[in-house]
Order: structure tokens, then sequence, then C-alpha cells
């Protein structure tokens, strides 16, 4: 009897100190526990704040890349095209061309004044038509102005355009100065 107590009282003290040791080991693991989650909280932290950096610095450079289009825009000297086009020929001592145009802005800003000159080509490339527009303009992006003039003519070859059909030439507007309602201006060679 005195070995089962022995054993007893072993088992006892055994589970007793396996109970202390097991007790010491749940607080080492809880306490790893509490220091991983307020790590992972942290991080967590850490990765909205990258977050929330990075989606700022996604909506600046489309930003700075929708500027630099419309920089690349604004330099760009055939913003302006020549949408219709009549003429008809008055056979005057000086002979002179009723001319209707309607040119139209295809930048993406307002434009206050335009110098340049409109230009007709025949098929081979011949500019029979050189006429020079300058003037101030209200003229916001894709709108279109109506130019009417006189024009008296410049050359013989001139003459010429009142026998072509103007579908077949190519008509296009060759800017010099543009200027835009933000201050902005273009000279074009």
């Amino acid at each position: 009897m005195k070995k089962i107590l022995v054993l007893i009282i072993g088992a006892v003290f055994l589970f007793g100190a396996a109970r202390e040791d097991l007790n010491k080991k749940l607080d080492e693991l809880i306490a790893t526990v509490m220091q991983l989650k307020k790590q992972t909280q942290s991080q967590e932290e850490r990765i909205k704040k990258l977050e929330k950096a990075l989606k700022i610095q996604k909506m600046t450079i489309a930003k700075n890349i929708q500027n630099e289009k419309n920089s690349a825009v604004m330099r760009n000297c055939k913003g302006i095209k020549v949408e219709e086009f009549y003429d008809e020929y008055v056979d005057n001592m000086i002979p002179y061309y009723n001319l209707k145009y309607r040119l139209k802005n295809t930048y993406p800003e307002k434009i206050v004044f335009i110098q340049g000159y409109v230009f007709a080509e025949d098929s081979d490339g011949v500019k029979i038509l050189q006429d020079f527009v300058k003037r101030d303009v209200s003229l916001s992006s894709k709108e279109s102005i109506l130019i009417k003039k006189r024009h008296l003519l410049n050359n013989d070859l001139e003459k010429y355009l009142k026998d072509e059909d103007v579908k077949k030439l190519r008509i296009y507007f060759k800017p010099v100065k543009i200027k835009f309602a933000d201050g902005n201006v273009l000279e074009c060679n």
C-alpha cells in the first residue's frame, strides 16, 4: 500500500509540476500570440497608409499624364481644321474671290486670336490659293467659326481655283500664331 501511496503522491507531484509547467508554457504562448496580434495590427495600419499613398501617387501620375497629353496637343500646330470651303470668282477689273470657310478648333482650350493661312492644293500638291487670316475670335474647344471675306488674287495661279472641284482639293489651315484664353501663345513656322 505504501507503494501505491508513493505512486499516487508521485503522480500528484508530477501532475502538479506538469500542470505548472503547462500553465507557464500557455502563458508564454498567449504572450506570443498577443505580441503577434499587435505586430499584425501595426502591419495592417502600415499597409493602409501605403495603399493611401499609392492611390494619391496614381492620381498624381494620371493627372501628369493628362497634362502632358494636353501640353503636347497644345504645342501641335495642326489644331485648327478647315471644315467647309466655298469660293465664288468675280471677274472684275481687279478679279477676286468671295470666300467662305469654316475653321474648327480641335485644341482642348478656347482660342481668342488666330493668325495664319488657309491653303488650297490640287491633287498634284500645287498650292493654288493662299489666304491670310488674322483676327480676334472666341472659339471654344470643338467649336467652329465661319470666315467670310473678299480675297484679291495674289498671282495668276489663283485664277485656276474657279475651275477646280473643291471636293478634290486639299484645303487646310497653317497657323502662324494662336493665342489661347489662358494666355498661352502658340507660334508656328
